[in-house]
């Protein structure tokens, strides 16, 4: 009778084992369904990133490109002030008005 009983207990065990992996199981759909709901925001987050990077390059291009403009436009205008002669002409261009 005293094996019965352990065989009785150990049955006990086995059936809560078995109850528990019936509701885990039960659960992993939700739990799936849980996981692809986050997945899907993740993604779409990651996807808003990178449209936010390729506007932020687009925009540094642009300005760099900017800069490079009015850097040559800088450049141009120092030769031409201090190109040769340059100061010759602004006296010249200064007297002229004096003449009037």
């Amino acid at each position: 009778m005293h094996a019965e009983l352990e065989k009785l207990l150990e049955l006990e065990t086995i059936e809560r084992e078995v109850a528990r992996l019936r509701g885990e199981i039960a659960s992993l759909p939700r739990r799936v369904s849980d996981i692809e709901t986050r997945l899907a925001a993740v993604n779409a987050e990651v996807d808003r990133g990178h449209k936010a990077l390729k506007d932020i390059e687009s925009v540094r291009r642009r300005q760099e490109g900017d800069i490079q403009d009015l850097q040559r436009k800088v450049s141009k205008y120092r030769d031409q002030i201090q190109g040769p002669g340059r100061r010759d002409q602004l006296c010249r261009a200064g007297n002229s008005h004096h003449r009037g």
